[in-house]
């Protein structure tokens, strides 16, 4: 997709919000993560992860992005994914409301996304 944007002054729009990784794009569909429930939220917020198929892996984290990209919040899963759905509650740790992109990676590969919102 083109990373210019649809009006007449075409800026690159590339650069903002959370960038795609290659590693992210490539990744075979093993776990995924539902929509994350309640959005917005303000104290806790319930992710439904996934996993297709029973896999070997040593750690599953649950990453938090601001808008710039910077990791602001994690929450270690361990070891504790299993094949079948699960839902996993990731608590506010007094992050200011905004948007954020929640992550779920294993063994530091990125499996999926969603965008979350931390209401005021």
């Amino acid at each position: 997709s083109d990373p210019k944007d649809s009006l007449p002054y075409r800026a690159d729009c590339s650069s903002t919000g959370f960038p795609d990784t290659e590693s992210e794009r490539q990744q075979p569909r093993q776990a995924r993560m539902g929509t994350p429930y309640p959005n917005p939220f303000k104290e806790s917020l319930m992710v439904p992860i996934e996993l297709q198929a029973a896999f070997t892996y040593q750690q599953a984290r649950l990453q938090l992005y601001n808008t710039k990209g910077r990791q602001v919040h994690q929450k270690p899963l361990g070891q504790t994914l299993e094949q079948g759905r699960q839902t996993i509650e990731l608590t506010n740790p007094g992050l200011a409301p905004g948007s954020y992109t929640l992550r779920l990676l294993i063994d530091g590969q990125a499996y999926d996304r969603q965008q979350v919102v931390i209401d005021g």
